[in-house]
């Protein structure tokens, strides 16, 4: 009976180990998607795509969702910043979100901070950022690329600045931001994959060149395999491959008729299908598919909507000191033109001083 019980207990040891040395061997499967710019306009209703979009994720079944920037209207533009208009636009988003009942990790847009209000609402509910995490042997990178103002004033430049706000299109990682990349990337041999996650595409920025030497140069050569962001413009989609490291833009746009038929450039937004990423790893190996929404449903592939978008708008009346301008910019590029105005310029001084003179004769007569 004792030998029995011996051999009953080494089986049991047996499998026991040979189960446990499985699991540490298994591969650590999981998927995430990846979702750009899901933010409604300005009325405070949430983006149209968004049900539908939802609906495809929860086919798909992910372990994570991302949100890269851009997720409510964030009162932008406002000349009064109202905080519980702004609360109650991610207590919607977040009440959409919490059907799937998958846990969200977020990077901010220029919708999402913009001046005090919308950061320190940002903050208290999402904390801040840079933020890291691993998640089966993955490590996460959340950064911040937009502008985040000091203090509880409106930037003056913020205040003054007419036509678009030079802190939307996002600023370059600063020095801390980078020693946090670095510090995280010491340890990537303890993970299979990093994946980076932030709003713009600093890549493909005015000042890229900085991307491309004070980040791209500390990620290269390591084990990060994607940087991700989601801003819109000039497209929805966009990718490029540098050392490896696949950089990608994804997002989803709703684009106002008025605008479309307003601005090329919005029409060429408005071209690409809505997109998000579906993200697979599996082990070493890791995929990245693009899915697709709105192709048939959204109605803005349709002839109507392009003889719509392409109906010609009647032309704007210039301001007189703007046809001023032109005019003498026509003029100063022609020695003739030139010279004719200045002959022409000459007669109206001296009729001027002809009909000055004779006024002031018959005053005195």
């Amino acid at each position: 009976m004792a030998r029995q019980r011996l051999a009953l207990t080494a089986l049991l040891l047996i499998f026991a180990t040979n189960l446990s040395a499985a699991t540490k061997a298994a591969p650590q499967r999981f998927s995430f998607v990846v979702l750009g710019h899901v933010r409604g306009n300005d009325d405070g209703v949430l983006q149209p795509q968004l049900e539908l979009l939802l609906a495809k994720v929860r086919k798909l079944r992910p372990d994570m969702i991302f949100l890269t920037g851009d997720m409510i209207w964030g009162g932008l533009g406002k000349k009064q910043q109202q905080a519980e208009i702004i609360t109650r636009d991610w207590q919607r988003l977040d009440a959409a979100l919490a059907k799937l009942n998958v846990p969200v990790h977020r990077v901010a847009g220029n919708h999402d901070i913009h001046d005090p209000i919308t950061r320190d609402i940002y903050f208290a509910r999402y904390g801040k950022l840079p933020q890291a995490f691993t998640f089966r042997g993955s490590r996460f990178l959340l950064l911040n690329s937009s502008y985040v103002p000091d203090g509880a004033e409106v930037s003056a430049q913020k205040q003054s600045t007419p036509g678009p706000q030079p802190y939307l299109r996002g600023k370059q990682l600063d020095a801390a931001q980078i020693d946090f990349i670095r510090n995280e990337l010491a340890a990537d041999s303890q993970h299979d994959h990093v994946f980076v996650f932030m709003h713009h595409l600093l890549w493909d920025h005015k000042e890229e060149a900085i991307w491309w030497r004070d980040v791209h140069s500390v990620i290269a050569g390591r084990k990060v395999r994607a940087v991700f962001a989601g801003d819109v413009g000039p497209r929805k989609f966009s990718h490029q491959k540098r050392d490896g490291i696949d950089y990608i833009q994804s997002s989803i746009a709703d684009i106002q008729m008025e605008y479309l038929r307003s601005h090329w450039r919005h029409r060429m937004i408005a071209q690409q299908f809505d997109n998000f990423l579906y993200v697979t790893v599996d082990g070493s190996d890791f995929t990245i598919d693009v899915e697709t929404i709105g192709e048939l449903s959204s109605g803005q592939f349709t002839p109507q909507s392009w003889r719509e978008m392409h109906r010609s708008l009647p032309p704007a009346a210039e301001p007189l000191l703007t046809r001023l301008r032109r005019g003498a910019g026509e003029i100063s590029q022609s020695p003739r033109r030139l010279a004719a105005f200045a002959v022409l310029a000459a007669l109206c001084f001296l009729g001027g001083v002809a009909a000055t003179l004779l006024w002031y004769r018959r005053k005195l007569a």
